[in-house]
């Protein structure tokens, strides 16, 4: 039978140190408010001023974008909110970006969860990326392509 490992123990993320800190579960929890209520509000705001209307959808299609780049900017502006677990991270993902896996001593088990993960969003990421381009291009030129190819 299959034991029930400490989590933080297995990725090697150092342990809380003090009663007065916060568990590792609620600050997983803090993040994952930190993310998703302002994802609900962006999609609230399209939804209500576009109203299903397509030329409303391309005029503002804008919106959700701004929500990207709130994700990354919370992952890369140094802040005091999680700044250990945000170092830890960057760190991890430098690592795993050149092609480096850590010791098992360091933490193995994270790079490689994080290279796996990264691994299954590759189209995502790609797909996201083609769509920020095609956006940087109408915006530059001022005008919708779906637009021009129905007039």
């Amino acid at each position: 039978m299959l034991a029930i490992q400490d989590v933080p123990a297995l990725i090697r993320y150092p342990s809380r140190t003090s009663a007065t800190q916060i568990s590792h579960h609620l600050s997983t929890y803090r993040l994952a408010s930190l993310l998703s209520i302002p994802l609900a509000a962006s999609i609230l705001l399209f939804w209500t001023i576009t109203r299903r209307d397509p030329v409303a959808v391309l005029n503002w299609e804008i919106l959700p974008n701004i929500y990207l780049l709130f994700l990354i900017a919370a992952f890369v502006i140094p802040s005091s909110v999680a700044r250990h677990g945000r170092a830890r991270f960057l760190q991890v993902l430098r690592r795993i970006s050149v092609g480096g896996i850590a010791e098992a001593s360091e933490g193995k088990f994270g790079d490689v969860l994080a290279a796996d993960v990264l691994t299954s969003y590759a189209k995502v990421f790609g797909d996201l990326f083609v769509a920020e381009v095609r956006e940087g291009y109408r915006m530059r030129a001022g005008t919708s392509w779906i637009a021009s190819k129905s007039a």
